[in-house]
């Protein structure tokens, strides 16, 4: 075997420690339904399970209904992060394009939150009558009832930092060994580009749990406790015309927003971020 072949083979030996090393995540595909969903099932879009509410929330800035985007129950989705005593997650947002409310927590007004289903609680919040295009430029208007499609997915690190953080000091080393300016280095580092990542790749989409899709450089943010947050949700741009025209979202320019929390702090230490493609 010759030099080159030889390190070849390390280095795919190498490749292999961190192929094996994925999160466990899963990746929601919405699928458009014949009837109406109970109220308290997992849906995106539709309509929601009324929590703890007795009035359809509306945006702090826009003074406007807001827009139902989805819920999880915790039947369904038991490898997600759910509080103690509440087995609901919902999420609404602002349907104006440029909500004045937008900061680092998303693109626009958005409230996540956990609630507990009620024996005999059925009877559905109503929305008030709101025409968003009398009002706004752009608007976003509420999205039709669909169930989810599970897909369970091994998840990677979707940029260089997330790797370091993911895989520790042992991806710093693997990155210096094979980017010097060798020329034989060289050529290593453009088929481990080329092959590594078309087998390593971090899942897209409407995901729990797994590893954030950052589209820019991000951290998990660090709770007050000191202890770093876990990554429990991600709402993502949805843009597929093709197979249904609505199923759709978009998140700044074809953003995602992440969620966080810290398990022995609670839902008080629920928090998000976002960023854009």
């Amino acid at each position: 075997m010759n030099d080159h072949a030889e390190r070849l083979s390390k280095l795919l030996k190498e490749l292999q420690y961190f192929v094996e090393r994925p999160r466990t995540g899963w990746v929601l595909e919405g699928v458009r339904v014949k009837k109406p969903l109970r109220i308290s099932e997992s849906k995106f879009g539709g309509t929601p399970y009324p929590g703890d509410r007795d009035q359809w929330p509306t945006c702090p800035t826009c003074d406007v209904p807001l827009n139902f985007v989805l819920q999880l129950h915790k039947r369904r989705f038991t490898g997600m992060y759910f509080p103690r005593n509440k087995n609901l997650f919902q999420i609404f947002r602002c349907p104006n394009a440029y909500c004045d409310a937008d900061d680092d927590a998303a693109d626009r007004f958005m409230t996540s939150t956990f609630h507990q289903t009620r024996p005999g609680r059925r009877v559905p919040l109503k929305r008030p009558e709101f025409d968003p295009e009398e009002y706004f430029d752009y608007p976003e208007n509420p999205i039709p009832e669909h169930s989810f499609r599970i897909h369970r997915v091994a998840d990677y690190p979707s940029y260089y930092e997330g790797r370091e953080e993911w895989w520790g000091k042992k991806w710093v080393r693997f990155q210096n060994k094979y980017t010097s300016d060798d020329p034989l280095a060289t050529y290593d580092a453009w088929f481990y580009e080329d092959d590594f990542w078309s087998r390593i790749k971090n899942r897209v989409g409407i995901k729990i749990a797994g590893l954030p899709s950052w589209q820019q450089s991000g951290y998990p943010p660090h709770c007050t406790c000191g202890r770093k947050k876990k990554f429990i949700f991600q709402l993502a741009s949805i843009y597929d015309f093709q197979r249904d025209a609505d199923w759709q979202i978009s998140i700044g320019d074809a953003g995602n927003v992440y969620h966080f929390v810290c398990p022995p702090c609670g839902e008080k230490s629920l928090q998000t971020c976002w960023d854009c493609g």
